[in-house]
């Protein structure tokens, strides 16, 4: 008998939580959130990769930086058009799918250690990267299977 109570009382306050008093008015939706670093890349060149001396084995590694959005976590890292991204977290990168599956996985403000191919002469360096957040388009939320919605 009284563990029957305390389940009704468990049920109507977890529906209490969920209703919405008409005072309340309608709640705004939240807006999907995704991680972000703020990259392009493309894949090397055959002749790009004997010069940079990328790691191969069956495909090339390495992921050459096109294009770095200003203010985002690449650029606040210090990441610049033309370096090489390796490695994330010790993940090895063979594309570009490798960095989205990587980001889309791992939540905004984790810390990342990027191995990166940089400079003349070429030399590599580990750079710190926070990975940021963005707001999601309706279209993007819809498309991931991988969103997050975060109160703050």
């Amino acid at each position: 008998m009284k563990t029957a109570q305390v389940l009704l009382g468990v049920v109507v306050l977890t529906v209490m939580g969920f209703a919405q008093s008409p005072a309340e008015g309608p709640k705004e939706k939240a807006k999907a959130v995704g991680p972000w670093l703020g990259i392009k890349t493309r894949y090397p060149t055959a002749e790009e990769a004997q010069a940079l001396s990328l790691p191969k084995g069956v495909r090339i590694q390495g992921q050459i930086i096109t294009d770095v959005a200003k203010g985002s976590p690449a650029a606040k890292a210090g990441l610049e058009v033309g370096d090489v991204v390796l490695e994330l977290d010790d993940n090895e990168l063979y594309s570009f799918d490798d960095i989205a599956d990587f980001t889309a996985t791992s939540r905004p403000g984790r810390k990342v250690k990027v191995r990166v191919k940089r400079g003349k002469p070429l030399k590599e360096e580990d750079v710190a990267l926070t990975i940021g957040k963005r707001v999601l388009s309706d279209e993007e939320a819809k498309a991931s299977a991988f969103t997050w919605d975060y109160a703050s």
